[in-house]
């Protein structure tokens, strides 16, 4: 009965590492995609009458 409580619990514990792993992995994913519209947004420039046009200079 002890063997069955301990195999439950060390799966349960590598169940739960990988998905902590995996929400990391999405987090950090999130945070460079947030890095990159940032960086887009500041290469787009808007000028007069709506007009939107890209910043050619490298900041």
């Amino acid at each position: 009965m002890t063997e069955l409580i301990v195999v439950f619990l060390v799966g349960y514990a590598i169940g739960k590492l990988s998905m902590l792993k995996f929400v990391l992995g999405l987090k950090k994913e999130n945070d460079s995609l947030k890095q990159m519209v940032a960086n887009l947004r500041n290469h787009i420039v808007t000028r007069r009458k709506g007009r939107i046009f890209i910043d050619d200079e490298k900041t």
